[in-house]
């Protein structure tokens, strides 16, 4: 596997980032004391040893310096989020504790960003504002890969699909041509899909 030509099969997984690779995560549950602006801030420490001890301090983390929070607020506010900067994720829903992990990943200028599962525990409402941050990250000129079981958000929000049954490739092409194939049918719906196609 290569990123804009590099090769990343030897690449230390800490190290990814700095070559415009990063991911969101699936929860965020385990940052409900920080703020909104911290987390992104948090986003921004160095892959070293000195930002992993502020990383397991960052309870105590104010992230003063005005780079940081400068930065920060410039990844919400492209996201729409700028009114939540100064509350903690605890008083969020679960869409806007997302998007804000969405922000954090862009805070350092990231090219390619990984998604993974960004509608879980979302409601169909919310679905909509998480569709229109990555409309709004891709106008940017970021490259979006997310993992997702909502075939009609995936269809949505995407160029072009992968489907995968245990690990094994099924089909790669456009949404609609992907979800019309017999194969990706009889492995997502099963008897479901004779039923269809009866």
């Amino acid at each position: 596997m290569t990123f804009q030509g590099r090769p990343l099969a030897k690449i230390r997984p800490h190290r990814v980032r700095d070559l415009g690779i990063g991911r969101s995560l699936q929860s965020t549950h385990y940052f409900a004391d920080l703020t909104a602006l911290n987390l992104v801030a948090l986003g921004q420490l160095r892959n070293s040893a000195w930002g992993a001890i502020t990383f397991s301090d960052h309870r105590r983390t104010r992230f003063r310096t005005e780079e940081a929070r400068s930065r920060a607020m410039a990844a919400l506010e492209l996201l729409d989020l700028g009114a939540y900067a100064d509350r903690p994720l605890s008083e969020l829903s679960s869409a806007v504790q997302k998007l804000v992990d969405m922000a954090r990943a862009m805070a350092v200028g990231t090219r390619l960003i990984l998604l993974d599962e960004p509608t879980s525990g979302v409601s169909a409402r919310e679905r909509g504002a998480i569709s229109e941050a990555l409309a709004e990250m891709r106008r940017l000129g970021r490259t979006i890969a997310l993992i997702d079981h909502d075939p009609g958000f995936v269809i949505a929000n995407c160029d072009r699909l992968m489907a995968m049954n245990f690990g094994e490739v099924l089909r790669v092409g456009p949404p609609d041509d992907v979800m019309a194939s017999d194969e990706v049918k009889r492995s997502y719906l099963g008897e479901a899909a004779e039923e269809i196609a009866g």
